[in-house]
């Protein structure tokens, strides 16, 4: 009988994530596009999209060949990520110490290096569930996923958004880097109860580096659809901040952006827990369909609000909006782990995997960038407006696209999410 992991040893082995949550929820929404607004104050909305964009590109890059080279390393993925999280950890104290009076182009080059890191680690612990956890507890593994996304989300925004809000921006990248670095010593090192890093594989045989789409239609669907559901929260997730301060017009909108987010994550953890549940009866795809299309919905009400601001009503479908997304990351990780094509290549697939979620990150930002920059001289509300309607369609044609995954249906129906 094969033996089911302890619950310290799921949170260990899920540490590392929270740690990734807990930088980019700080990042993302409110602490970038804090100091942008400092450094570029006259063209925040479009320099913020072409730095989110550059550096999603390497992002694009560096995943999945960090994850195919820790196919293969004879220490194994730990070395990646103990490694690349040290970087990670330089580089945040750098954007610390530059603070919003750098010059520009330093501030840039050191966002890039902090992708560059960020992945260097990231795409080799994505492999961490088929390489540490058996398969009767990926599932239980991918609702861990989900809680840490939510409470480093929530972690990072609250926290770095009371720092920012002081202009300590040293001081959120400080607490940043601790939490990285707590979390990964916690993960890998050796701990009575837990488990250590798988060994590396055996390397498996050559082939392409992409898996054969005739034989992996389902991963690529599942991709598709990750990628479609991400164009629509980052069409509009690293402009709240703005969206706050200039059309809502909230007073301290870093405070009250970033308590907002946290109050929406947590909020969608019991929806998560539901959704979990549901899954079980309705299967998995029917969840994901379910709950895209009621981002789809709550993004489209945002439109309303870019014309008749209130701050009651931002608060309301800002929850609603976070309660569709928990429950759409409490079943989309299973999904993917349920059609990855070689467990041996585990950390290239994945990698790849993720590219549906950083590839957004590379278009969306400097999508809605622009269009926002070319309302502004006609209607911000204009900008704002076609933002959320755009993000809205994204969410729509995800929802769409899972359903071609129809020869799986029973099959991923058996994914089980823990309640």
């Amino acid at each position: 009988m094969e033996r089911r992991l302890s619950l310290r040893a799921q949170l260990t082995i899920a540490a590392p994530w929270f740690a990734y949550n807990t930088q980019w929820g700080a990042l993302l929404p409110i602490v970038l596009p804090a100091q942008i607004a400092l450094l570029a104050p006259g063209t925040k909305e479009l320099v913020l999209g072409l730095v989110m964009d550059a550096g999603a590109l390497v992002a694009l890059v560096v995943t999945p060949l960090a994850g195919a080279l820790s196919d293969r390393a004879r220490g194994g993925r730990a070395a990646f990520v103990v490694w690349g999280s040290l970087a990670n950890v330089v580089a945040l104290v750098l954007l610390g110490a530059l603070g919003g009076r750098a010059p520009l182009g330093a501030f840039v080059a050191a966002v890039l290096g902090l992708q560059l890191a960020t992945n260097l680690w990231g795409g080799p612990y994505a492999a961490t569930i088929p390489d540490r956890v058996p398969p009767n507890d990926r599932a239980v593994a991918s609702g861990w996923m989900m809680a840490m996304t939510v409470l480093g989300t929530v972690a990072g925004a609250v926290v770095s958004g009371t720092l920012v809000q002081r202009g300590a921006f040293f001081a959120a990248y400080g607490f940043i880097a601790l939490v990285l670095a707590a979390s990964v010593l916690l993960s890998f090192a050796p701990a009575p109860g837990t488990i250590a890093a798988a060994p590396a594989a055996p390397p498996p045989e050559r082939g392409p580096f992409f898996p054969p789409w005739r034989a992996n239609r389902a991963f690529y669907l599942v991709l598709i659809t990750r990628a479609l559901v991400t164009m629509g929260i980052y069409s509009v997730y690293g402009f709240f901040f703005y969206f706050l301060a200039d059309v809502v017009h909230v007073a301290q909108p870093a405070t009250s952006g970033s308590l907002l987010l946290g109050i929406a994550a947590l909020a969608g953890v019991p929806v998560a827990l539901v959704a979990g549940r549901a899954s079980r009866r309705f299967g998995v795809l029917r969840i994901v369909v379910a709950s895209s299309a009621a981002m789809a919905l709550f993004a489209a009400a945002f439109v309303a609000i870019v014309y008749a601001p209130s701050w009651p009503a931002t608060i309301a479908l800002a929850i609603a909006y976070g309660a569709a997304n928990c429950a759409y990351q409490a079943v989309d990780w299973a999904l993917a782990i349920e059609v990855l094509p070689d467990p041996r290549r585990a950390g290239k697939d994945m990698g790849i995997w993720h590219i549906s979620f950083v590839l957004p990150q590379a278009i969306a930002p400097g999508l809605t960038g622009i269009a926002i920059a070319a309302a502004k001289p006609v209607s911000l509300q204009l900008g704002y407006a076609a933002a959320f309607g755009l993000a809205a369609l994204w969410f729509v044609a995800g929802a769409v696209a899972v359903t071609r995954v129809g020869p799986l249906r029973d099959r991923t129906a058996r994914v089980k999410v823990p309640a």
